[in-house]
C-alpha cells in the first residue's frame, strides 16, 4: 500500500459522499462532503475484533496522526482495549517533539494544490499561480534540489543554486532573485500552515545585487503620446469598441500593473457623492502587505464611465463581481493583451515601450510635473521610498527652479 503524504491530506477535496484515505498500518483520512477531515485507525482489540476510531482532527499533520496511531495499536498489543480501558486527550499524547521537515517537493506541490485548485468554484489566491509555479519549477534543473528536506537548504546551498544558475543556465541576476523570491515565499507559507518547522526560515539576505540589470525607466515623449492615442482612436473606428483604449488609459493614468488591472471588478471602484472615485487595491494586486484606496482623475472616470455604458449597452447588467476588462458577452477575463498591444504600438511607431512602461510614464509624467516623491510613492504603492527614488532625476530642473528663488535675496 501507497503511503499518504502530507501534500495528499492537504489537497484532499469533498465529494457527494464521505471517502477514505488510507495510509499504511491501518491508519485512514475520513474527508465528509462538508470537508471535515479527521484521523482514523483500524485496529484490533485483545480479542482479535476489528474496531475503528477516531483519533484526531484534520487539522492535525499526517505524521501526529502516525504517532497516535502507534500509541493505541501498542495499548491494544499490551492487551488494553484504548475504547475501553483508556482513550487518550491532547494532553496525553506522547511528548515527542514533531519536527517537520519535508522536501522541497512534497511543499512545492501542496503550495502548486493551494495557487491552482482543482476545484472550479474556489477562486485562487493569486492571479498568477502558474507562473508562480513555474518559476519554482525552474529550479528543478538543479540536480537534487527538490529531494532536499528544508532542514539541508542553508545559504550554502542557496550559493550553489546561484552559482548553477549563472554559470550552466546562463540567468541574469535579476531572473535569479525572481526565482528565488517565489521559493522563499513558498517556504514562508510552508512554515505559516505548518508543514515546515518554525526552526528551519529561508536564508537571509539570498538577494544578488543585480549589477547586470540596469533599471530602466522608459516614458512617452509629448510626440509618443499624441501616436499611441491616436492609434487607439483609429483601431476602434476599424475595429469597433473593445477593452484596450480603457485599459490603457487606466494603466497610463493610475500606474496600475497589468495583473492588477486584469484582475480588477467593477466591485473594486467607488463612486462617492462628490462625484470623485477611488479604486481599492488589495495586497494581493499591489504587490504590498496593506490594502490601498487610490483616487481616478477626471481622465479615468470618464473612460470608465464610457466604457460601462458600453458594456451594459452590449452584454447587459453590470455586476460588481464583473471584470471590468472582459472577453464580451462571455465576461472571462482577459489573461494578457501583448497582441493587441504589440499591434497598437506598431500603428504608433513606438519603439521599445512595454505595457509595464505606461507605469514608468505615470510616475516619471507626476515627478516632471511637481508632485513631491513621497505623494508618488503613495500612488504607486511603492513599499519603501527607495523604490521611488528612481525617479528622482526628473525633478532636477524643478529643484534648479526651487533654488533660483534664492537670487533675490
Amino acid at each position: 500500500m501507497v503511503k499518504l503524504r502530507q501534500s495528499d491530506v492537504n489537497k484532499a477535496k469533498p465529494r457527494d459522499t464521505k471517502y477514505k484515505l488510507w495510509d499504511e498500518g491501518g491508519l485512514y483520512l475520513l474527508v465528509q462532503p462538508s470537508g471535515v477531515k479527521s484521523y482514523y485507525l483500524l485496529y484490533k482489540d485483545p480479542n482479535g475484533k476489528k474496531r475503528e476510531i477516531k483519533i484526531a482532527d484534520g487539522g492535525s499533520s499526517l505524521q501526529e496522526a502516525r504517532e497516535l496511531a502507534q500509541m493505541w495499536k501498542g495499548m491494544a498489543a499490551r492487551g488494553n482495549d484504548p475504547q475501553k480501558k483508556f482513550k487518550p486527550g491532547p494532553n496525553d499524547r506522547p511528548k515527542i517533539e514533531v519536527v517537520k521537515d519535508p522536501t522541497v517537493r512534497d511543499v512545492r506541490n501542496a503550495y502548486k494544490a493551494y495557487l491552482i485548485p482543482d476545484d472550479d468554484s474556489i477562486i485562487p489566491p493569486l492571479k498568477n499561480g502558474p507562473k508562480t509555479i513555474g518559476q519554482i519549477d525552474a529550479m528543478r534543473l538543479f540536480t537534487g534540489f527538490f529531494d532536499k528536506h528544508f532542514s539541508q537548504i542553508d545559504y550554502a546551498v542557496i550559493q550553489q543554486y546561484v552559482a548553477f544558475a549563472k554559470s550552466v543556465r546562463r540567468n541574469r541576476e535579476i531572473t535569479v532573485n525572481g526565482r528565488l523570491r517565489h521559493f522563499c515565499v513558498m517556504w514562508n507559507w510552508g512554515i505559516k500552515n505548518k508543514l515546515i518547522s518554525d526552526k528551519y526560515q529561508p536564508p537571509e539576505n539570498y538577494k544578488l545585487q543585480e549589477k547586470d540589470s540596469t533599471k530602466r525607466v522608459r516614458y512617452l515623449t509629448p510626440e509618443e503620446r499624441e501616436r499611441l492615442y491616436r492609434a487607439l482612436d483609429e483601431r476602434e473606428k476599424e475595429r469597433g469598441i473593445d477593452y484596450l483604449k480603457t485599459a490603457v488609459i487606466v494603466s497610463n493614468y493610475t500606474g496600475i500593473r497589468q495583473n492588477a488591472l486584469l484582475a480588477m471588478t467593477w466591485g473594486d471602484l467607488t463612486e462617492h457623492t462628490n462625484g470623485k472615485w477611488t479604486m481599492h487595491l488589495s495586497p494581493m494586486s499591489s504587490k504590498s502587505v496593506k490594502d490601498y484606496d487610490l483616487p481616478l482623475s477626471d481622465r479615468v472616470v470618464t473612460a470608465l464611465r464610457s466604457w460601462k455604458q458600453y458594456s451594459e449597452k452590449e452584454w447587459g447588467s453590470v455586476k460588481p463581481s464583473d471584470y471590468i476588462i472582459r472577453y464580451g458577452k462571455i465576461g472571462a477575463p482577459l489573461t494578457e493583451i501583448k497582441r493587441s498591444w504589440l499591434s497598437v504600438l506598431k500603428r504608433a511607431q513606438i519603439m521599445n515601450f512595454r505595457w509595464h512602461d505606461l507605469r514608468h510614464d505615470f510616475a516619471s509624467q507626476l515627478v516632471m510635473n511637481g508632485v513631491p516623491l513621497e505623494q508618488v510613492q503613495k500612488l504607486m504603492t511603492h513599499e519603501t521610498i527607495s523604490m521611488t527614488l528612481r525617479y528622482a532625476h526628473f525633478a532636477q530642473n524643478i529643484l534648479q527652479d526651487a533654488a533660483n528663488k534664492l537670487n533675490a535675496l
